[in-house]
């Protein structure tokens, strides 16, 4: 029985490890997108991700996408970046991409900044949106959260998102 149970940890945890999307980082992007999160410790954890995804880009654009957390974000970067922008009119990540297309016009590449377990469905629902753009993902470090993929809760979350990935976007994995 402890086999079994063994066994099956490490196979939750290994198929939530790969489910995570991790994209070598271009020399140029035209935007960072940070989408916000149902709570702010974990908004926090994004907004960081970004600040240091944008100091190796100095001069790119930033949006944050979340009608809930904006002003928190608003908080955060406005007194760090002049160049960055805020979609608060998003509730969830289809409406991210949607309302993003006001700052996203004749942009070719995009860094997306999102939880580990979030982000290959927010890549699939932002390139169902933009086909034509490269979508570079950036996971936050979420290895050692309650959503970690090592976790039974990081189990949940990663399935969770796999399923409405196959439900909203109709995409395989």
């Amino acid at each position: 029985m402890e086999y079994l149970i063994l066994i099956s940890y490490f196979s939750f945890s290994l198929l939530s490890w790969f489910y995570i999307l991790r994209d070598k980082l271009p020399k140029q992007v035209d935007y960072i997108i940070i989408l916000s999160a149902s709570s702010s410790r974990i908004t926090k954890r994004r907004i960081a991700k970004g600040i240091e995804v944008a100091s190796r880009y100095p001069l790119t654009k930033i949006l944050f996408c979340g009608k809930k957390m904006s002003p928190l974000f608003q908080k955060e970067m406005m007194n760090i970046c002049n160049t960055c922008f805020v979609n608060n009119k998003s509730t969830n990540t289809y409406e991210d991409a949607l309302y993003a297309k006001r700052y996203l016009k004749n942009v070719k590449n995009v860094i997306l900044i999102t939880s580990s377990s979030h982000q290959r469905r927010a890549r699939n629902t932002f390139h169902r949106v933009y086909r034509e753009m490269k979508i570079y993902n950036v996971p936050t470090n979420d290895i050692f959260t309650l959503y970690s993929p090592f976790l039974p809760a990081g189990w949940i979350v990663t399935f969770i998102n796999l399923l409405k990935d196959w439900k909203y976007n109709g995409r395989k994995v």
